[in-house]
């Protein structure tokens, strides 16, 4: 079994089971929907597909779209939420975790990464972090 994931901490101030899940999930959320509307964990535009590959796909080159395979972004889940935090990423087979990976380095396969062909979405803005926390910070448990 093949995993990639990020850790994001909670403040001490999070500690029911409940409240520490729902923010795992929001953090997801926050991350996928930043990804499909094309920009990286630093909301930075994806690079463009190429001509070549935007015929082969049926798609624009403008339409970075990360689902197009089915599993890139629905499969993105929270792996282990405990007190200290959340680790959010992908857990299953090796293809699926290289899939991800040749994404997020941008390789798609090959020994290096190609020059600005990387499209890293997996992370979040500590700012973005505290916006969710916040939002559940009140919430009567």
């Amino acid at each position: 079994m093949a995993k990639l994931s990020i850790f994001v901490p909670f403040p001490e101030s999070i500690r029911n089971k409940r409240q520490q899940n729902q923010i795992a999930d929001a953090i997801v959320t926050h991350i996928v929907g930043r990804t499909m509307a094309g920009l990286d964990k630093d909301d930075k535009k994806f690079a463009r597909y190429t001509k070549k590959y935007a015929e082969s796909k049926g798609v624009g080159t403008s339409e970075v779209d990360l689902l197009l395979s089915g599993e890139m972004l629905s499969e993105l889940k929270p792996i282990k939420v405990t007190a200290d935090g959340v680790e959010i990423g992908y857990k299953g087979s090796k293809e699926l975790v290289g899939k991800v990976e040749g994404n997020i380095l941008g390789t798609y396969g090959q020994p290096d990464p190609i020059p600005g062909k990387a499209r890293d979405f997996l992370g979040i803005d500590d700012s973005d972090v505290d916006v969710i926390i916040s939002a559940y910070l009140y919430r009567d448990w």
